[in-house]
């Protein structure tokens, strides 16, 4: 009986995080001037969506208030493309020259000049 509960608590707080960062993705959208075409949007709103789900599972025992999760997964839904996007490039950066991407990371990281 308690893994039905507990299947049940974790099936509503992903279907709950699943509709706030659609919501989440589709207002993106709508404030963002360049709206772009029907992909980025599709992108923009699976991207929230995932993110939304995976950060509320783990929020979920945290500890924390249920206001202070809400905002957090709020934020991270709303900015899962630009992280999205960064990563994208970070990783066509490492693809075209692994050793010298880490070497301009560490020297970023130890204070150096910005890659």
């Amino acid at each position: 009986m308690k893994e039905d509960e507990e299947l049940s608590k974790l099936v509503t707080l992903a279907s709950v995080s699943g509709i706030a960062g659609l919501l989440l993705g589709i207002a993106k959208i709508i404030i963002h001037e360049n709206h772009g075409n029907l992909l980025r949007f599709f992108r923009g709103a699976v991207s929230s969506i995932v993110v939304a789900v995976l950060a509320s599972f783990a929020l979920n025992d945290s500890g924390m208030s249920w206001a202070r999760q809400a905002a957090i997964v709020g934020i991270l839904a709303y900015v899962a493309d630009d992280i999205l996007s960064g990563l994208l490039v970070l990783g066509k950066l490492f693809a075209n020259n692994p050793g010298s991407f880490l070497r301009d990371v560490l020297a970023s990281i130890r204070g150096g000049k910005r890659p």
